[in-house]
């Protein structure tokens, strides 16, 4: 049977912040998001977020160890307590996690959702288009629309 393409809904094209909003504390990027892989295929696979300036920093919120709630450190992503992603960069550069083998469609709909931003430029572009790529597995990809 062929790998299915990951897909992702409630991505807004556009993104759109008050300059104080974003200069004082992280906003979520994609707190509605949702996820379909029919897969499950994660392990291995990785998301990419391109589009920061200088000065803007993407992260991953914390929110706790405990059923069904994403943890991060500032490295290691977990999903329920369990470290399922490696997360490098995001400071004015590409926001980048690789999955590992505990990683499931759960636990990235999860991360997705608890993806944050903050800028530290004092005159921000109050309206943002980020490019988030997502592959499974397999190499399929999901994309946000453009």
């Amino acid at each position: 049977m062929p790998n299915s393409r990951p897909v992702l809904a409630n991505l807004p094209l556009v993104l759109d912040w008050r300059e104080n909003d974003v200069n004082r504390a992280p906003q979520l990027l994609f707190a509605d998001a949702a996820l379909r892989d029919a897969d499950d295929n994660f392990a291995g696979g990785s998301l990419m977020l391109q589009g920061l300036a200088a000065g803007d920093i993407v992260s991953v919120r914390d929110v706790g160890q405990g059923v069904g709630q994403i943890g991060f450190d500032g490295q290691t992503a977990t999903f329920g307590g369990v470290a399922f992603a490696t997360v490098a960069g995001g400071e004015g550069a590409a926001f980048e996690v690789s999955f590992n083998g505990a990683a499931t469609t759960a636990a990235v709909e999860a991360l997705l959702a608890n993806l944050t931003f903050q800028t530290f430029d004092d005159a921000p572009t109050f309206q943002r288009r980020f490019d988030l790529r997502l592959e499974d597995a397999a190499g399929a990809v999901a994309q946000s629309p453009s």
